[in-house]
Formats: structure tokens, sequence, C-alpha cells
């Protein structure tokens, strides 16, 4: 379904009429009646998707709790077999990672205002999707802190939020994007502004 979106998509942002007969979509005769160039962007967590980010992306989203380990040694490689095959360029493939993090400077706090965002990760055997959070926060267990550790930030300085960033680009990401559960926004916001953002002033 998602390698027949981005064809359809390609094919609309050309201005023409478009016909496509797909295995789920179907389109006659459909136009924007206007020209686009957007970048797409596919998110992957296993390598199947992966290889498709390297065939039809122009840019990959990651994020947690997806881990820079597996990155390196299953999402690139995958990406990378995907762009060969399609006589692409690796290279050419804008990454971004997406850094869930929590800032106080105690540490409690930091990590009790993650554990609510991180708790599904714990529930384990279901299949059936389910919409109601209720529902979710009932069956979400504990989760180990050294889990929450291995993807996400809980941090009470700057140098533990630099850490995890430089690990990423040190990766081979080319953009990090982070995303604040911290029980203070602001108080993480000054930090960022005064601290984080100036130590990679130069990327």
């Amino acid at each position: 379904m998602v390698t027949e979106a981005i064809s359809i998509m390609r094919q609309l942002w050309t201005g023409e009429f478009v016909d496509f007969h797909g295995q789920f979509y179907d389109l006659k005769a459909a136009s924007l009646y206007m020209k686009a160039s957007v970048p797409i962007y596919i998110a992957a967590v296993g390598p199947k998707m992966a290889k498709v980010v390297g065939r039809l992306g122009d840019g990959f989203i990651c994020n947690p709790p997806t881990t820079m380990e597996y990155v390196k040694s299953v999402l690139f490689p995958a990406m990378a077999e995907g762009a060969r095959q399609a006589g692409r360029s690796y290279e050419d493939i804008y990454k971004v990672y997406e850094l869930d993090v929590s800032y106080a400077k105690d540490r409690n706090q930091a990590l009790s205002s993650l554990k609510h965002v991180v708790a599904p990760l714990s529930i384990e055997g279901y299949v059936e999707p389910i919409s109601d959070p209720r529902q979710l926060e009932a069956m979400s267990g504990e989760i180990s802190e050294s889990k929450i550790e291995r993807s996400y930030v809980i941090g009470t300085t700057a140098e533990d939020h630099i850490k995890k960033i430089q690990e990423a680009f040190e990766a081979g990401f080319d953009h990090v994007c982070i995303l604040s559960f911290s029980p203070n926004e602001e108080e993480c916001i000054d930090m960022y502004k005064k601290q984080i953002l100036p130590h990679f002033a130069d990327r």
C-alpha cells in the first residue's frame, strides 16, 4: 500500500491526469490541477520497510525504541540494499532520527514524566487494534528503567542529551528531531537553547 501510494502521489504531482490500477488503489483520470515537488520521507523500524526507503524514499525517519545498534546493523544495510536494487545512491537519502527526551534537574521527575509515554512498550501479545488510550494504560505493565535508557534520554544535565544526539550523528543520521516529554517544557527548551543548540552550531 505504501509503495502504491508513493507512486500515485508522484504521478499526481506532475499535474497530469492519472490512471492507476494497482492491487490496493484505482484512479481514473485523477488530477490535482497543479504541479508539486515534495520530498517523501518514509518511516521504518524493520528491514522490509527500510528496503522500501532505499528504493523509493527521499528521506528516512526512525524513532525510539529503535536502538542505534539496530539501526547500524539492520536498517541502514537494508536501506543501502534497496538503494542498490533501484540504482540509487544510499548517500542521497536524508536520514532523520527522532529522539524522545525528558529533562529535569531531579532524575526521578524526568523519569516519571517519560514513563507514561513509553509504558505501552511493556504490552505483549495483543493483536487487535486498540483505539482507547485508557485501555492501553490499563494493560501497561512496569517497564524497567534500563529499557527506557537504551533508546530514550532521561537527562539531568546538558551533557546527557548531547551524548545521545552525538551518537545519532555518529551512526550516520543527518538530522536529529527532539521530542520532549519533560515535566517542565519551558525549562527544557531554555536548556536546549543555551547549551545544546550552541554545541551543535556547526552542523
